[in-house]
C-alpha cells in the first residue's frame, strides 16, 4: 500500500496537483473544485500547503502547518472537515505525486 507524503516546505503553489487530480477523477475535466488535493495559501506568510483528505494513516505531513479559521486555531484536520465533501476523499492513486516537480508530494510504500 502507498502513502502520500506531503512536504509543505517544498510546495511552490503551482497547483499542478489540483489540475491532474481533477482530470483523473472528474471525467477528463479540469475543475480544481473537484480535485481531491487542494493547495491553500497563507496570505500573511505567503506559504502554500497541499491538503489531501483521506485516511490519516495513509497521509503524512512532513512539516505540519497550523491555520486560524473563523477564530478557531487548528491543524490540517479542521481544513479537511470544513472544506472537503466526504465523498471525495483521496484514494491514494498517486497521480499528484507523479506530476509534482518540486517533490512536495511523494509516495512511499508502507
Amino acid at each position: 500500500m502507498k502513502r502520500i507524503v506531503i512536504n509543505t516546505e517544498k510546495c511552490t503553489g503551482c497547483r499542478t496537483c489540483e489540475v491532474v487530480c481533477s482530470l483523473t477523477h472528474s471525467k477528463g475535466m479540469i475543475n480544481p473544485r473537484k480535485s481531491r488535493v487542494r493547495v491553500y495559501r497563507d496570505e500573511v506568510e505567503g506559504i502554500f500547503t497541499p491538503i489531501i483528505p483521506g485516511p490519516k494513516k495513509c497521509i503524512q505531513y512532513s512539516h505540519k502547518p497550523r491555520f486560524v479559521l473563523q477564530d478557531r486555531e487548528g491543524d490540517i484536520d479542521i481544513l479537511c472537515d470544513l472544506f472537503v465533501d466526504p465523498g471525495q476523499r483521496c484514494n491514494q492513486c498517486g497521480v499528484c505525486t507523479t506530476w509534482c516537480v518540486t517533490g512536495a508530494l511523494t509516495a512511499e510504500e508502507v
